[in-house]
């Protein structure tokens, strides 16, 4: 080690070197603590046998395959279409990438990278969904006042999301209308006992869509560690329940978005897209008064919901959520 602990360095400062076994490290040694000290670089002693040069932790060479790179490199380099096997090693110590290196990139350049197997997984079900089922959609923007209240309030004692009162009203919502637990296989329709609700979760190289089982029968501290665990296995590539869903919810509100349509997950028969909560005036009996609203988006399969029925759907889900105190308990 060159340096103690609870030491401030500069950036890319080295700290220790690292040689092979029986190797002489202390020419090296010296040189880096003068350097460290201010005294500048200072000139080795020739001798017959001088051990090579430690490589610098801005030039060490990493290992074939391995890719040493931040989360929020990752994501950026996803969101700007780079691979990050085109510009390893990078500049960082020990040749991690940096978000610099990803701007050095000449202006203009053409990246190719081959689709992941996720990105080819998400490819194909989306195509086949927008191809195959005859979407319709519908929007509802509800007073989120009472929604906000709820969650001050039980939020501190259990941690329970915004969301996670979305996906208990709509789980009882679901449990009430049977329709939107249904499928079509050839020219049957099969209808699905179980609530069993989808809650798309955002990873680096696309989605996932990890399962609350019986989300109808689960108060909202019991959907709250649910999603959370769930959250938890889908991130790290522990998907619990893929595929058992009869029913999505994709919430985009922590990012802002105000609102959104999102593309049916195959077999399901709708989709739930969640915007952000935002402050706005609000026009009750003629008075105009400052409050905060939400959006959602209904995608529903035509085949198998009509409008009609997408519309009172929506309606029981507003009634519960302007009224969610009834969520804290199974009912």
């Amino acid at each position: 080690m060159l340096v103690g602990i609870d030491v401030t360095l500069p950036v890319q400062a080295p700290l220790a070197l690292i040689g092979d076994a029986g190797e002489d490290l202390e020419p090296h040694l010296s040189q880096a603590r003068a350097e460290l000290a201010g005294d500048g670089p200072q000139p080795r002693e020739e001798t017959k046998a001088e051990a090579p040069a430690a490589e610098s932790p801005t030039t060490q060479s990493v290992p074939k395959g391995r890719i040493l790179a931040s989360r929020a490199v990752r994501r950026a380099a996803h969101e700007q279409g780079i691979a990050l096997e085109d510009i390893a090693p990078g500049s960082g110590p020990g040749g991690r990438i940096v978000l610099s290196d990803l701007d050095e990139l000449p202006a203009g350049e053409t990246v190719r990278r081959p689709m992941s197997p996720m990105r080819r997984a998400i490819a194909a079900n989306v195509t086949a969904s927008k191809q195959t089922i005859p979407h319709f959609y519908m929007k509802l923007t509800i007073d989120a006042g009472p929604l906000r209240q709820l969650h001050a309030a039980e939020k501190s004692e259990y941690g329970c999301t915004l969301g996670d009162i979305l996906l208990v009203a709509s789980a009882r919502t679901l449990r009430a209308f049977p329709a939107f637990r249904t499928r079509l296989e050839k020219d049957e329709i099969i209808k699905q006992e179980s609530v069993h609700v989808g809650v798309a979760v955002a990873l680096e190289d696309g989605l996932v869509v990890p399962v609350v089982h019986n989300a109808d029968r689960l108060d909202l501290k019991g959907v709250s560690e649910a999603s959370r665990h769930a959250a938890e296995m889908a991130k790290s590539e522990k998907i619990a329940g893929g595929g058992a869903a009869v029913f999505t919810i994709s919430n985009l509100g922590m990012f802002g978005v105000e609102e959104f349509s999102a593309i049916i997950n195959p077999p399901e028969a709708a989709i739930l897209a969640i915007g952000a909560i935002r402050e706005t005036v609000l026009v009750e009996n003629g008075h105009m008064r400052p409050g905060h609203a939400l959006t959602m988006v209904l995608s529903a399969d035509h085949r198998l919901v009509d409008g009609a029925l997408a519309a009172r759907f929506l309606a029981h889900l507003r009634a519960l959520l302007g009224e969610p105190g009834q969520l804290r308990s199974c009912r």
